[in-house]
């Protein structure tokens, strides 16, 4: 067997392989020997037909499934020899098979590229700082205390307002039926309670319930294209809500805190770990974003294609394609907006920044020899505990309840262990508030 690879790209390789003519005539007569006995041959019972009859009847059919098995075979043991690690179906390019003369054939195959030196120059992240004003703090008291708070019972000619409790029965007519008087309602339900301001129904018809008092029918009517719909409201009853003090015994009963000021204190502290813990995500990311970008990688169309459409399937791309879609409304751009094309283009660029992500920490972490003891997965999820406030049993649980649930935390392990490595390497100098 001649055996020629020839490197198209990083990540393609087109493989040459010739058999001589004696493995391929061998292999022929030992296919021919073992159809003998069962080839159907008009005139003659199973089996029983000349050996060079069958032969002439059936060279085509064998001829061609010698050849696939011959290549299938050698191109395995070619593969394993010289450790090519194809990522997809290998495909056939060119086959030759001449009655008296060698096999040949080609195919393209992919292959992750082969990366075996790293550059950390020029290495940086920046931590966002974090704080919480005063402001927010007051703010988040004030949704402390509306959630404390208590729907009652109000007096007669009370106008609806925002953040009042309006019990209603609601009656829908859509399409056709919405222009008819005398027409059944197509969806009824009674009994409804509604929050103004909730967003629980449209904010145009919680808009319409504003001013009207107990007892009150509120009409309301919609021309859209996709077909007309006319609602009606029958306002049963109005409560409104009841707040309580903000005081000491308020902050007792919300929380474990023992006055006002301590309640303020303790969400201040809760909202600025918050805030770091997202901060200290996005230095992460920025941290592992600026590697791949200082170590870029052709990748595999094929992985590119896959994890495109996963992320398709997934929502992923729809929703990016949906932010860009309101940012050119927002900017009030002229022109058409292709959300077909916008979805194809995102989900390609950002397929191809996902694989190369994997395929630049896949050879690092193989380079490193980094894995992820069941020790360190014990300390993640001890760390995780702490985080939460909850007990580690917890935290376990709930990762074995998920599918993939021991590799994501394995997975974060070797993923803390690059991010050591990339700040050694680069000699950044941690921020207090990021652990990894």
């Amino acid at each position: 067997m001649q055996v020629k690879v020839n490197e198209v790209s990083p990540v393609l390789f087109d493989i040459e392989v010739q058999l001589p003519w004696t493995e391929v005539s061998v292999a022929r007569e030992s296919a021919f020997k073992r159809l003998a006995p069962k080839a159907a041959v008009k005139g003659f019972r199973p089996g029983k037909a000349p050996l060079q009859l069958v032969k002439k009847l059936y060279a085509g059919q064998v001829s061609a499934q010698v050849n696939q098995d011959l290549i299938d075979k050698s191109l395995t043991e070619t593969m394993r020899e010289r450790s090519i690690n194809v990522v997809s179906a290998p495909v056939l390019q060119r086959i030759e098979a001449p009655e008296g003369a060698p096999l040949e054939y080609s195919v393209r195959v992919e292959v992750l590229p082969n990366i075996t030196e790293f550059s950390y120059a020029g290495l940086s992240a920046k931590l966002e700082d974090v704080s919480v004003t005063d402001e927010e703090v007051a703010e988040r008291l004030e949704a402390v205390r509306n959630e404390a708070g208590e729907y009652v019972g109000t007096d007669e000619g009370h106008q609806v307002q925002n953040g009042d409790q309006v019990i209603a029965s609601i009656k829908l007519w859509q399409g056709a039926a919405a222009d008819m008087n005398d027409a059944a309602p197509d969806k009824t339900i009674d009994e409804l309670p509604i929050e103004i301001g909730s967003g629980k129904l449209p904010e145009h018809l919680e808009a319409a319930l504003v001013g009207k008092t107990a007892g009150e029918t509120v009409v309301v009517e919609e021309n859209e294209d996709q077909g007309n719909r006319k609602f009606e409201v029958v306002i049963r009853s109005v409560q409104r809500l009841e707040l309580p003090d903000l005081d000491d015994d308020f902050a007792k009963d919300a929380s474990d805190s023992e006055s006002l000021e301590a309640l303020r204190a303790k969400l201040r502290e809760d909202m600025l770990k918050q805030r770091q813990d997202v901060a200290a995500m996005t230095y992460r990311k920025a941290i592992l974003d600026a590697f791949v970008g200082l170590n870029p990688v052709e990748v595999p169309p094929s992985l590119v294609e896959r994890q495109k459409q996963a992320a398709i399937k997934s929502g992923a791309g729809f929703n990016r394609a949906i932010e860009l879609f309101k940012a050119h409304q927002d900017s009030g751009a002229e022109g058409e907006f292709d959300f077909r094309r916008v979805l194809e283009e995102t989900g390609a660029e950002e397929a191809k920044l996902a694989v190369q992500k994997a395929v630049v920490f896949s050879a690092l972490t193989e380079k490193l020899s980094i894995s992820a003891s069941e020790s360190e997965v014990e300390q993640l999820i001890a760390l995780e505990a702490e985080r939460e406030g909850k007990h580690p049993a917890a935290i376990r649980a709930r990762y074995a309840r998920e599918e993939e649930g021991q590799d994501a935390l394995e997975s974060q392990v070797i993923t803390d262990k690059i991010l050591r490595h990339l700040c050694e390497q680069a000699q950044l100098e941690l921020p207090a508030n990021v652990r990894f």
